[in-house]
């Protein structure tokens, strides 16, 4: 049997793929969010974003907010730097005729929120893609994504979801 990418990619979050970075005691999911198994249904690749909290403070850090990232040395210049190699594989992808479909964040992550207020780490993401003219598609996994699941109402989101997707979102 003979397996064919699809040859479209999209750009993911860190903690939507592993829970274990995010602060102890906010994890929002087990491991992964289990909205990752649509994407591995569609056959879609996976770019997955570093961690810029992490990578700065380690697992043990405190919870903090954007303000408080913001106010903190050398940290904007941190998140520019991790993510130059995310935009070295997307422009090797694009050369190559590979669909970017977008980038997935975290709703109100200080680093990897899209909505307002957009992330420290996702403003940067942002700002590139714009400079460099491709596409900003984006969406993002909502704070009650479990409890939207939990009670049984996963459709209207799991539709949006795959209407981002397939670009029409």
């Amino acid at each position: 049997m003979v397996i064919y990418p699809s040859k479209k990619i999209i750009v993911v979050s860190h903690c939507v793929l592993n829970q274990n970075a995010v602060v102890h005691g906010l994890e929002r999911a087990g491991g992964g969010f289990p909205l990752v198994h649509e994407i591995l249904k569609e056959g879609i690749g996976i770019i997955q974003l570093p961690c810029p909290e992490f990578l700065y403070l380690g697992s043990t850090r405190p919870s903090m907010n954007k303000n408080e990232y913001e106010n903190m040395a050398g940290y904007a210049e941190h998140c520019q730097k991790i993510l130059e190699p995310i935009f070295l594989q997307l422009k090797e992808y694009q050369q190559n005729g590979y669909t970017y479909l977008g980038v997935l964040g975290i709703q109100e992550s200080p680093s990897c929120s899209l909505s307002f207020p957009r992330g420290i780490l996702m403003e940067k993401y942002m700002e590139e893609m714009e400079r460099k003219g491709w596409s900003m598609a984006y969406f993002e996994v909502p704070v009650f994504y479990e409890e939207e699941y939990k009670e049984e109402k996963p459709e209207d989101f799991l539709s949006s979801f795959h209407l981002f997707l397939e670009g029409q979102k």
